[in-house]
């Protein structure tokens, strides 16, 4: 978790960069948002797949739009509990909280959102959510 926090602080200061030499309109604050997706992409992306704790392996990242999606692999091999219909809910609850205490949330306030996928090592669906800046709102 603390990786994927990590993460989001570096796209919110190059964010945070790019805005303090541009003068902001809707459509050059969301190309810059963008552009700054692409490149914090492309600074992952070589890392992975990468191990985030014993069950949670990050294996892709990308985007739509403003929206950047997380995508994981559980290793259910490694425990004897089964994903259940509340798996996504379960795993929301902390993310929300490390993100919204974070300057992750910097980028959720200048429109963007996370998309977290989880999937098996069958690549089943375990659950997704997306936390965007309301989320945060009264955390």
């Amino acid at each position: 978790m603390r990786v994927i926090v990590g993460i989001a602080f570096s796209l919110t200061a190059v964010v945070g960069l790019v805005m303090i030499n541009l003068p902001p309109t809707d459509s050059k604050v969301q190309a810059m948002i963008e552009a700054a997706i692409v490149k914090m992409e492309g600074s992952i992306r070589p890392t992975l797949p990468k191990k985030l704790d014993q069950l949670t392996t990050l294996v892709a990242v990308d985007h739509a739009g403003n929206t950047i999606r997380y995508e994981m692999t559980v290793d259910l091999s490694k425990t004897t509990a089964k994903p259940t219909a509340a798996f996504a809910s379960q795993v929301r609850s902390p993310m929300l909280k490390a993100i919204c205490s974070s300057e992750a949330a910097q980028v959720l306030k200048l429109g963007a959102s996370y998309e977290y996928i989880y999937r098996d090592q069958s690549s089943n669906d375990l659950g997704r959510f997306t936390v965007s800046n309301s989320d945060c709102q009264g955390q």
